[in-house]
């Protein structure tokens, strides 16, 4: 019997050190003073609370993200006729990508564009030439 009383004051005590230690991370996450979400940051970017995560090579990263915004752009503004101006084209020049629709050979006429910011994937412009 002393050995069963002693072994559910063992447990007893683990569970209470759990749950406290749970309620110090918690209160500790709230007020600021422990900042876990830190933790979950790739060692590849920054972490902030005032503007949260930012990778180290930013948002738009490469040419594919960068036809795919391009296209989520495109299509309220064009409509399914953008899917004529496939494959589209995107280079990277001094941080921003351009990316441009492409016409079939020997056919006259223009195509979308558009530039967006590496950094932030922020839309700097959008035309269409005629």
């Amino acid at each position: 019997m002393n050995r069963e009383f002693f072994m559910f004051r063992f447990i007893k005590g683990i569970i209470l050190g759990i749950l406290i230690s749970l309620l110090v991370v918690f209160i500790g996450y709230k007020t600021g003073f422990l900042p876990i979400v830190k933790i979950a940051v790739l060692e590849s970017g920054e972490y902030t609370k005032s503007e949260g995560y930012k990778p180290g090579n930013g948002f738009v990263q490469d040419e594919e993200t960068a036809r795919k915004i391009a296209e989520a752009v495109w299509l309220p503004i064009y409509g399914k006729d953008i899917e004529k101006e496939k494959p589209f084209v995107a280079v990277l020049n001094n941080g921003v990508w351009t990316v441009k629709g492409t016409l079939p050979r020997n056919y006259i006429g223009g195509v979308a564009e558009i530039q967006i910011s590496k950094d932030d994937g922020k839309i700097l412009r959008v035309i269409h030439g005629k």
